[in-house]
Order: C-alpha cells, then sequence, then structure tokens
C-alpha cells in the first residue's frame, strides 16, 4: 500500500515538472531568434510574425524564409501575412506550396469583403494627423 502511494505521489510529480519546463515563456520576438530550428522556434516567430512584417517587411521575409523550418507551418503563416499585412495582393500566397492553402488564400484576395477592417485600420494608421479644430 505504501508502495504504490510512493508510485504514485513520484508519478505526478516527474509529471508535474514536464507539463510545467514547456510552457511558453515568449514576449518579444527576441526571444526567437535564440532558439534552436524547429517546431518549438516555428511557434514562437508564430506569434510574432505579422507584427515584425508589419514593421519591417524585409526583416519579416528572412525570417520566413531562413528561421521557419516546417514549410507547412511557413505556409499558413504566408496566408496569415497576406490576410492581416496586405489582403489585396497575391504576392504572399504565391509563397504557399500547399495547394489547399494556396487556394484558401487566393480567395481570401478575390473576396475585399472579407478584409475591409484590415484595409480600414491601414489607411488610418497611414494618415497624417488631423488638423484639431480652431
Amino acid at each position: 500500500m505504501k508502495t504504490t502511494l510512493l508510485a504514485i505521489v513520484c508519478l505526478t510529480i516527474v509529471l508535474s515538472g514536464c507539463t510545467a519546463s514547456s510552457t511558453k515563456a515568449w514576449t518579444t520576438e527576441e526571444d526567437c531568434s535564440g532558439l534552436e530550428m524547429g517546431d518549438v522556434k516555428d511557434d514562437c516567430w508564430g506569434h510574432f510574425i505579422v507584427e515584425v512584417y508589419k514593421k519591417d517587411p524585409k526583416r519579416g521575409m528572412e525570417i520566413m524564409q531562413q528561421e521557419i523550418s516546417n514549410d507547412s507551418v511557413r505556409d499558413y503563416l504566408w496566408l496569415e501575412i497576406t490576410r492581416k499585412v496586405d489582403p489585396t495582393t497575391t504576392k504572399f500566397c504565391q509563397m504557399i506550396q500547399s495547394k489547399t492553402l494556396l487556394k484558401r488564400c487566393q480567395t481570401l484576395v478575390s473576396r475585399p469583403h472579407l478584409h475591409r477592417e484590415t484595409l480600414r485600420n491601414k489607411q488610418e494608421s497611414s494618415q497624417a494627423p488631423q488638423r484639431k479644430p480652431q
């Protein structure tokens, strides 16, 4: 009885230790740069790539081509960049290798009513400051 109870306690400690270490502690894009190539790094970049691409398209392109190791993840991220950065063009869609995601990306671009909010936000951020009424 004591042996079984001890085994259960030990197993619980081991399992809780394993799950606690797998939590994601990524707060900035710099956290992704220090990771080894693989699924964890791809997942990390997935959280930041849209913002990186909005700020610096050249850096975003480098990350997509050199830092993302999984083709499926890269394809999905190209779709997200299309959706959230520039849904008016198929230039990012052309980077997608998956036929299914490519078709989804092309459909997104061909339906401007699906991305009105993205375009509205883009226009507001690029407009000159409004004059104050006198």
